[in-house]
């Protein structure tokens, strides 16, 4: 006589046998969990996106029941074969963690990380905003705020976020209260106003705005009580006439106050960087590879440091400068070198270098900002540097957004795939 049976184990979590004439059946308990794997992103990557749209695919013999990303539940078309969600991030690293589940409720995970940062793409200036915990970076025709403590970074003001007039060719950003001013070095040259609170940018001077010459090709820019002083190095007609300008606050009004013809001493060539010490102003020069005194109320020009006044190693390629007590700190992009000067003597000494200080090199130091017992250095290639004022050590406050090891990227135009390897 035939007959059959049915074993049913699942219940008590056993794998039973039954044997009858005909042969055995054994069933056991399904705890394997589906196989998940994340195809978008890469395990390590970086995006200066608030969202990214995470990609993947998932399998498991008796069927996948969800697959969930940072707990957000991925959709599908074809039962989790493929699978993709869309997640939002936080400035700083993110960890992307997908889990899936199958019909029994067994579950495995994946892992990614992604960094939401914004990218610097031509910092050229710096400035600390100590109200706002922050420091005001200028990036390649925008506004960027970046946290004193973490160096997150995020756009106060550009092309999408905040009205007004768009930056172009910024080379120069200054604090002026809870408004930022920022120049567009031309042509035709102006000086924006940019809102702190809502990254709106206005006019406050240009060919349009505020009386007396017009601006020529503007560099640099201070704040000096209820007036601006800005370098040119090009007249309006964009010859070379290279001068010290004042700007009213209020009005935008532009009055000269050192060039040849106002002010004794020797003219101008390029003046670039300048920081501000009751009536006397320190530019930089950087054909001269000096740093000049003015005096604000003369206008009279003399030579503070350079190959005939002071001792100590020369400039090279000297550009942004900020005051620290008896010393100007100067940055010099060729040199990769951040210089101390006497504001007596004119004496230089390397302050930070590749020899002097540890830390992170100094690739293309372009801006200076004092913060407390640092300077914040702005660097084309190294982000944003801290610099120790005592000993010239140099640290990481905002670093350059980086994926992988070995010699970056200069300027890419094409991209091949051979052998999954690009």
């Amino acid at each position: 006589m035939k007959y059959s049976a049915l074993c049913v184990a699942a219940i008590l979590g056993l794998a039973v046998s039954c044997n009858d004439p005909v042969g055995s059946v054994f069933l056991s308990p399904d705890v394997v969990p589906p196989a998940v794997a994340i195809t978008f992103p890469p395990p390590t990557s970086a995006t200066d996106a608030e969202a990214i749209t995470v990609t993947g695919t998932a399998s498991d013999a008796n069927g996948v029941a969800e697959v969930r990303v940072n707990g957000v539940l991925a959709a599908t078309s074809d039962a989790f074969a493929n699978w993709q969600a869309s997640v939002p991030l936080l400035p700083g690293t993110n960890a992307l963690a997908v889990t899936a589940k199958d019909t029994r409720g067994n579950a495995l995970a994946a892992a990614a990380e992604i960094e939401s940062q914004q990218f610097l793409f031509g910092l050229s200036g710096i400035v600390t905003d100590p109200l706002g915990q922050r420091a005001l970076v200028l990036d390649s025709e925008r506004v960027l705020s970046v946290d004193l403590v973490s160096g997150v970074r995020t756009v106060l003001s550009d092309a999408s976020l905040g009205t007004g007039p768009n930056f172009a060719s910024s080379f120069s950003i200054a604090l002026d209260g809870n408004r930022a001013l920022v120049v567009n070095r031309g042509f035709p040259a102006a000086v924006l106003v940019v809102d702190l609170a809502t990254g709106d940018r206005s006019i406050l001077s240009d060919v349009s705005h505020g009386g007396g010459q017009p601006l020529g090709a503007l560099l640099a820019i201070a704040v000096d009580g209820n007036r601006a002083l800005v370098t040119s190095d090009l007249d309006s007609q964009a010859q070379l006439n290279s001068s010290l300008i004042a700007l009213d606050l209020t009005t935008g009004d532009r009055t000269f106050v050192s060039k040849v013809g106002i002010g004794s001493g020797p003219a101008f060539s390029c003046p670039e960087g300048i920081a501000l010490d009751g009536a006397r102003a320190y530019v930089v020069d950087r054909c001269r590879r000096a740093v000049m005194a003015v005096d604000l109320t003369t206008g009279d020009r003399s030579l503070l440091s350079d190959q005939d006044n002071g001792f100590g190693p020369l400039f090279d390629q000297p550009g942004a400068i900020v005051l620290d007590g008896g010393r100007a700190l100067v940055a010099d992009v060729s040199l990769r070198v951040i210089f101390a000067v006497d504001l007596t003597s004119g004496d230089r000494e390397i302050f930070s270098d590749a020899t002097t200080g540890t830390g992170p090199a100094l690739a293309h130091p372009s801006g200076l900002s004092l913060d407390g017992n640092r300077a914040l250095v702005g660097d084309g290639d190294s982000g944003v540097l801290a610099l120790d004022l005592a000993s010239g050590d140099r640290s990481v406050l905002s670093p350059p957004v980086a994926v992988g090891t070995g010699s970056g990227f200069q300027s890419p135009t094409a991209v091949a795939v051979v052998d999954g390897h690009a």
